[in-house]
């Protein structure tokens, strides 16, 4: 048998102390008289406790020490007229946390407080000033009311921003290209009946059509306009009839802005993708805020 020297031996039998988990890291525990405010939505708060060393949570709202939930045996805590007193054990090792969770006993929010405590080797005793920054539970959700509100109109604007920059079809590409495309639209003018309607001013009106593939095509009425009231006007609606038929279909207009007070625009209803042949005479119908313009004997090429 192989013997060993002594200290060989005791090499041997004792395994290495470098295989133990560390303690979790120490903080520094700052001042020990600390203000904080708490409100709706706070994270929650470090704080040091030490062996028969007091630390005084103190709360500007009573609480409901009944409902008090502390995570381990560690640490103790006993009420206090504002609060409660925390001293940790022997048995909390130094970085070693530990939850506490208070509740207040009125029915405000934030309704409760959550703070880690951290273990300390010594210490002095401490204070931590609790400022709560109370909310209704009404006041809460009036702000979530708005928010959803404010999350809707974002969602309308950027759904109408992408519409905007991203035309769907083959003719309100041309038309928002313009004069920058290659493609030169023929236009058809027509003859604007009646001139003024109300107060506003259609002084202009011309057609073009884009023959597409398997029989389809697009068309649009070009239409300028002048707004004469004192307020700004938008085309909520526009019609294309055809003497008594029904309405056609996939009518859209373009700009989607409103025309403001005193202003003169172009506007283009189009019309399509469709199959339908656009012979004869239309009737176009812009309508918005109380206000119905109809145009009539409207031609295509």
């Amino acid at each position: 048998m192989l013997k060993l020297p002594l200290p060989v031996l005791l090499l041997v039998a004792l395994p290495g102390k470098a295989a133990q988990v560390p303690a979790a890291p120490l903080i520094e525990c700052g001042a020990e008289l600390q203000n904080v405010e708490l409100e709706v939505g706070s994270l929650p708060m470090l704080v040091c406790v030490a062996p028969e060393v007091a630390t005084t949570l103190r709360f500007d709202t009573p609480l409901l020490l009944e409902r008090t939930v502390l995570e381990g045996s560690e640490v103790s805590f006993s009420p206090t007229p504002m609060g409660m007193s925390l001293e940790a054990t022997r048995d909390l090792a130094e970085g070693e946390r530990r939850k506490l969770t208070v509740y207040f006993a009125d029915e405000k929010e934030p309704s409760s407080a959550t703070f880690i405590l951290v273990g300390q080797g010594s210490g002095k005793p401490r204070q931590v000033n609790v400022f709560r920054q109370t909310r209704t539970v009404a006041s809460l959700r009036q702000e979530a009311q708005q928010q959803r509100q404010r999350a809707e109109v974002c969602e309308q604007q950027l759904a109408q921003c992408s519409k905007q920059a991203a035309p769907t079809t083959l003719l309100e590409r041309l038309l928002r290209l313009g004069r920058g495309s290659r493609i030169s639209l023929h236009w058809r003018d027509v003859k604007p009946q009646g001139g003024q309607r109300g107060d506003i001013d259609v002084s202009e009106i011309s057609t073009t059509t884009v023959e597409l593939e398997h029989g389809e095509r697009e068309a649009a009425v070009r239409v300028r306009l002048a707004n004469n009231r004192q307020e700004d006007w938008r085309v909520e609606g526009a019609s294309l009839t055809a003497g008594g038929g029904q309405p056609l279909t996939a009518v859209r207009v373009l700009p989607e802005a409103a025309l403001p007070a005193g202003a003169v625009r172009r506007i283009d209803v189009v019309l399509g993708p469709t199959q339908q042949e656009l012979t004869g005479r239309y009737t176009l119908r812009l309508w918005g805020g109380g206000l119905e313009i109809a145009l009539e004997n409207i031609e295509f090429p």
